[in-house]
């Protein structure tokens, strides 16, 4: 009975002394199994001060600084959570220096605005030479985000209330002297209207063509030869234009009442008013660039927008081609033709 009894205590002493550490034992695996069941936190690494700019070694560093930012935009938020994708890429600068300016694009809800902001306001983190502007878009914005003051990624946002795409009406002009030309322009991709001026060597010949092609045509009316013989004789010579192009200041009230009486709507750059659309002129040359920026910067804020260009050379035509291709690559602009800017402007403006 004695040894009974030791025993008896003996067990009941060990239960005692051992139970508090196997319900230690069974919190620690508890936790350990949840630590491993949630993700591991992001990696904050400290920003390392960057060279000075003007110091020899800026330059030698500055790639491998904007390959640090686009590692930490695809690790952030901006990707995993709004489904940010990289549209497109290309590089910049010139010589030995160059580096990837890269577009992304996403769409969200408009509540979602600040989130998307802080998610790259965090690349200040990474990079203390890292800057980020944002640009009011009408469906959305343009997030510019550069590093010591040269632009890297731009990140275009889309509202989902607002799933259209800016739309530009472009115009080629000055057609009619080279059928080649023109039919190199008709075969584009992109519905472009086309704009021929009259009593030229092909001009009926150009408007068959847009016929043929379903392209929109209008009379060029900036040609003097036009109002020396008259509209109707210049309409004789480009059949079936529905519209007309004429140059700023450089039209009277008259001509303007006979086009409305023909039922010919009217593209007039520079004139406040003239129509229901902002119109740029693009032109040839040394200019062109900063027309095109400038119409950009018009059709991301406002939706719309006409542009005439000329493509009267192999020359213009290549630029042309060079500047289509890279709207449809990066797909936030939509060409169409010009007729439809118009009415859509009018029916905005009619609603409001």
């Amino acid at each position: 009975m004695a040894k009974g009894s030791t025993s008896e205590e003996r067990l009941s002493f060990g239960w005692i002394v051992t139970y508090p550490l196997f319900a230690v034992l069974a919190v620690m695996v508890y936790l350990s199994a949840e630590e491993l069941s949630q993700p591991a936190p992001p990696v904050v690494v400290a920003a390392k001060a960057p060279p000075l700019v003007d110091s020899p070694e800026w330059a030698e560093h500055f790639p491998d600084r904007v390959e640090i930012v686009q590692a930490a935009i695809m690790a952030a938020p901006l990707v995993e959570s709004f489904g940010a994708k990289t549209t497109s890429q290309s590089m910049q600068g010139s010589a030995a220096f160059r580096w990837p300016h890269r577009v992304l694009a996403l769409r969200v809800d408009r509540k979602q605005r600040p989130q998307v902001e802080a998610s790259l306001g965090a690349l200040r983190g990474v990079d203390p030479g890292v800057n980020v502007v944002w640009e009011e878009t009408f469906n959305g914005g343009s997030i510019l985000v550069g590093v010591d003051g040269l632009l890297t990624h731009t990140v275009r946002v889309y509202w989902n209330d607002r799933p259209e795409r800016p739309r530009i009406g472009l115009v080629v002009s000055a057609l009619g002297d080279d059928l080649r030309v023109a039919r190199a322009v008709l075969e584009l991709d992109d519905p472009v209207s086309v704009a021929v001026r009259p009593f030229r060597p092909f001009s009926a010949q150009v408007a068959e063509l847009a016929k043929i092609f379903e392209r929109e045509l209008l009379l060029d009316w900036r040609s003097a030869a036009g109002e020396r013989h008259g509209l109707d004789a210049a309409l004789g010579t480009v059949p079936g234009a529905v519209g007309v192009t004429v140059a700023g200041e450089g039209v009277s009230d008259d001509e303007m009442r006979s086009f409305r009486e023909r039922g010919l709507f009217t593209i007039r750059p520079d004139v406040e008013g003239a129509n229901s659309a902002i119109t740029f002129e693009i032109p040839p040359g040394a200019g062109w660039q900063r027309a095109v920026e400038a119409l950009l910067t018009q059709v991301r804020e406002g939706g719309r927008a006409i542009a005439i260009a000329q493509a009267s050379g192999a020359d213009e035509l290549s630029r042309l081609r060079a500047l289509l291709a890279q709207w449809r690559q990066q797909g936030d602009i939509e060409v169409v033709g010009v007729s439809k800017i118009l009415d859509a402007t009018r029916e905005r403006e009619a609603n409001t």
